[in-house]
């Protein structure tokens, strides 16, 4: 046996899938190159919709604004009547700190070391206050300036900015104005730097709160959040997420620095986004507000994707398959915003589509779903397009009442698609269709039609004939393309016999896919190859052996080539037979046998192969009729 893949035994190594070589026992790893060039998704073992090369690592220090530094005051719970000055009629007793509201000006106070422009978390607890009189209330001042604070009993919480470090205390808490009567009682006074590493630079308006950056506003020109530096590699993907409230201007995400500025999506309105930006060799990544902006932002990520990592997908399978996709486009501007510019209702009996984003969790583990409730029986929900006049597909993923049933597809008006019962699940829904209408359409139109209210995530639209994986779009006008996946060049002479052997698959192919594509053993060239060509022409397989470009082939046509099926073509000097599905289909005496095969690859020329693997097999001697039988038996 030589190079074997596949059989739920997968490794991925970055740009690499790896094989091994079995060998009387003895493993050798063994690689395919792969190539992709772009990120692209999978289903993975949990059902779950990720990102292939998706690297763990959080670029972005600090990115929830939550790490804080040492704790600068001694003794602020006042376990012992020390570390703080007083003034006035300030007493520590019983764990309290408590001053009488019978004089004005009167402080407890502690000195610190403490930066000028530094955010500080300031925190206090009231535990009483029955002051009474003009104006009585609590401040602090010293190195902080002067801060109104609270006078209501319970936890408080302060971010103040350290602007006057020359203070003679770094800390002064008092009772201003005049008080006559009363007295408060304060307890757990705690201070700590926020982002304590300077791992953020906050422009004009910004500053830190509780776990988020704020901008007030305060800025008369575009303001930014930055962090640097940060090493973007020049032409690599990065995953950009960020949670944002916006109560006026926009806001975007971008990488900055050395190379062109990188610019996400202009944000209007509260949520959470995703961005995924191609660096130009940039140094800094930015939060951009506009002159007008006011709001905040949090939970900042910023993440590599290795973008020639393969894809084992379990989406039809619990053993997983190599996913080898065309490119596609997914055209669908906001693939994951239902109340985005582009998605319209229409009604036919005064009824609406009632859009709630981020209701519930989606198939990508996220809560990013959009609820859709149809408030009555002729109402549909449709995008618009453009730039499709062939082969087209419509895709999106849909979770409802378990036997209500929607319609989902094109239409020259929203009145068409096709029915699709619902399972009580997350399920992708598929459409597919030469097209010249206009019009993808979610409908609940026509009494047959019932499904009053269901979630949905991530539409697609492609110019193919049948739906490949999910590419995300969150904004890019043109559409979003995944590149094509490439995987070859596995193997040695050593790993082949070029007298006699077997080559073994368990795959299936994209239906309504008419494109050539592949499964080869070769010497490098198209000349002398032993393989499974899979043809033009719906459900036809080619197996093949070429010597000198002179072939013997045997032809095969499927059932249904886009179901898992296993081949073995076996091969030697007397003969070339194939089996599938536990069944000899075809031979052929006296075949044209190759010499010099030393190399295994998922293409044949430029006819990359097209659909899933489960596992491949190279056997390096030619296996009798019933081990054949028994291997390729469903």
């Amino acid at each position: 046996m030589a190079v074997k893949l596949g059989n739920g035994k997968w490794a991925i190594k970055e740009d690499k899938l790896l094989a091994y070589n079995d060998n009387s026992g003895r493993f050798f790893n063994k690689e395919f190159d792969f190539s992709r060039g772009s990120s692209a998704t999978y289903v993975a073992k949990d059902g779950l919709i990720k990102t292939a090369g998706l690297q763990a690592t959080n670029l972005v220090n600090n990115g929830d604004f939550s790490e804080l530094g040492s704790e600068l005051v001694t003794n602020g719970d006042f376990d012992t009547d020390s570390d703080w000055n007083k003034t006035g009629t300030w007493s520590v007793e019983s764990n309290y700190a408590t001053a009488s509201g019978n004089s004005t000006s009167q402080y407890i106070q502690q000195d610190f070391t403490i930066t000028n422009s530094k955010v500080y978390k300031f925190t206090y607890e009231i535990i009483e206050n029955t002051l009474n009189g003009n104006g009585a209330s609590l401040s602090s001042s010293g190195g902080f300036g002067s801060v109104s604070l609270s006078n209501v009993v319970g936890y408080h919480t302060e971010y103040i900015t350290a602007s006057n470090q020359s203070a003679t205390y770094a800390l002064k808490i008092g009772v201003s104005g005049t008080a006559t009567s009363g007295q408060i009682t304060i307890d757990n006074i705690s201070v700590k730097q926020v982002d304590p590493n300077d791992y953020w630079t906050l422009g004009t308006g910004w500053s830190f709160g509780d776990g988020v950056a704020t901008c007030d506003g305060s800025q008369t020109s575009g303001t930014f959040l930055q962090q640097t530096p940060i090493t973007f590699t020049n032409g690599n993907t990065y995953k950009v997420v960020f949670t944002c409230t916006i109560q006026a201007g926009n806001l975007d995400a971008r990488l900055q620095g050395s190379g062109a500025t990188v610019t996400g999506t202009s944000r209007t309105s509260s949520g959470t986004y995703t961005e995924y930006l191609v660096s130009t060799g940039n140094t800094s990544f930015r939060m951009r507000g506009n002159d007008d902006f006011i709001g905040s932002v949090s939970n900042i990520s910023v993440q590599e994707i290795q973008t020639d990592t393969p894809r084992i997908d379990f989406s039809d399978s619990v053993k997983g398959a190599l996913l080898l996709e065309p490119q596609s486009t997914n055209l669908i501007q906001y693939s994951e915003d239902f109340n985005a510019a582009g998605w319209n209702t229409f009604s036919a009996d005064g009824g609406t589509v009632i859009r709630t984003s981020n209701y519930s969790i989606s198939p990508s583990g996220e809560q990013n779903s959009t609820k859709l409730n149809f408030t009555s029986e002729y109402v549909s929900l449709f995008y618009n397009f453009t730039g499709i006049s062939g082969d087209a597909s419509a895709s999106i993923y849909v979770k409802g009442v378990a036997g209500e049933v929607i319609a989902f597809g094109f239409g020259p008006d929203v009145s068409f698609g096709q029915d699709f019962t619902l399972n009580g699940q997350w399920q992708r829904l598929e459409f597919n269709a030469t097209s010249t209408n206009t019009s993808l359409n979610i409908t609940a139109w026509g009494s047959t039609r019932n499904a009053t209210e269901i979630e949905v995530y991530g539409v697609q639209l492609e110019a193919l004939p049948y739906a490949t994986s999910y590419i995300p779009n969150h904004g890019v006008s043109g559409g979003v393309t995944r590149l094509a996946d490439v995987c070859n060049n596995s193997g040695s002479a050593q790993d082949f016999n070029s007298e006699e052997g077997v080559l073994y698959m368990e795959g299936a192919r994209f239906k309504n896919d008419f494109n050539y594509c592949a499964i080869m053993i070769n010497d490098n060239s198209i000349n002398n190859v032993v393989g499974l060509k899979f043809r033009n022409i719906e459900n036809l397989l080619v197996a093949t052996s070429r010597n000198n470009n002179v072939s013997t082939d045997i032809f095969y046509t499927f059932t249904d080539v886009s179901l898992y099926n296993k081949i073995a073509l076996r091969y030697n000097s007397n003969s070339l037979t194939l089996f599938v599905n536990g069944q000899q289909v075809g031979n052929e005496s006296n075949p044209n046998i190759p010499s010099n095969l030393t190399n295994l690859e998922f293409k044949e020329a430029n006819e990359n192969f097209l659909g899933k693997v489960r596992e491949v097999q190279v056997f390096t001697e030619a296996l009798t009729d019933e081990q054949l039988e028994k291997l390729t038996t469903i």
